[in-house]
């Protein structure tokens, strides 16, 4: 089957060599490329640019390869793959674990003096040098990662019921949790990007504190939308999310 897969690392559903501007998109922990496919449609129709999304090893395509739960590990195996896709100005957008991958991304960009974002759009995550507020989730039992997983309320209740999809999903679940969890904060200057950070009201997550914290990580302008919603609120909104994506691609951010 083909799925426009460009690498291992990166799966853009609608290429377009003429595109003037490309978007990157992080998806959330558990989450696959596959998964925000009609965005990538959407912002393909919309724009003229090429919506790429990462996908992480151990799901999907690369369900079986090794899943990578040490960032910096994981940050330069992507870099090794995107590095290749930053002839054209971009922006980044990422979802709560995506966020991270993000974040760190940019400062190894920065590193290798590539080219680096236009713009920032970071989503339901608090800020990466605040310390998590919740116990670790990766070690939870099966019964009780299952609750967990409901109360995030972002995985549909007939995957949660089945135990055979169980049995897929939450492998990948405990491994991208763990990624998160061993993440270590390591300051540095701060990145001289635009940055737009969202947010739910009721995300249990990411308070509103935690998000606008973000600021202390850019140098350049920063600003912030709260939704109504918890942490998936990003699929409530969805048609909102993406006029405003299109809206920031087209008021020449990038």
């Amino acid at each position: 089957m083909d799925l426009n897969i460009d690498d291992r690392w990166l799966y853009c559903p609608k290429k377009n060599k003429d595109a003037e501007k490309r978007i990157f998109i992080f998806p959330h922990a558990g989450g696959t490329a596959q998964g925000y496919k009609k965005w990538a449609e959407v912002l393909f129709e919309r724009n003229n640019v090429e919506v790429c999304i990462v996908q992480l090893p151990g799901r999907a395509e690369r369900m079986h390869e090794e899943h990578v739960v040490h960032m910096p590990s994981l940050v330069n195996g992507l870099l090794e793959s995107i590095q290749h896709f930053l002839d054209k100005p971009y922006i980044c957008f990422g979802h709560s674990l995506g966020c991270l991958v993000c974040f760190e991304l940019m400062k190894e960009i920065r590193s290798k003096s590539l080219r680096m974002a236009e713009l920032m759009i970071l989503s339901a995550k608090r800020a990466p040098h605040l310390p998590r507020q919740y116990d670790k989730i990766s070690s939870q039992s099966k019964l009780d990662l299952v609750r967990t997983l409901k109360t995030f309320d972002g995985t549909p209740s007939f995957i949660l019921d089945d135990d055979d999809l169980l049995n897929i999903l939450l492998p990948i679940m405990r491994n991208d949790f763990l990624l998160d969890e061993s993440y270590i904060y390591n300051d540095s200057e701060s990145l001289d990007i635009p940055l737009m950070i969202l947010g739910a009201d009721k995300d249990l997550l990411a308070s509103q504190s935690e998000l606008l914290a973000w600021e202390k990580h850019t140098l350049n302008k920063f600003n912030y939308k709260i939704y109504s919603g918890s942490h998936f609120y990003i699929f409530e909104h969805e048609d909102e999310i993406l006029n405003l994506m299109s809206e920031v691609i087209n008021e020449n951010h990038i």
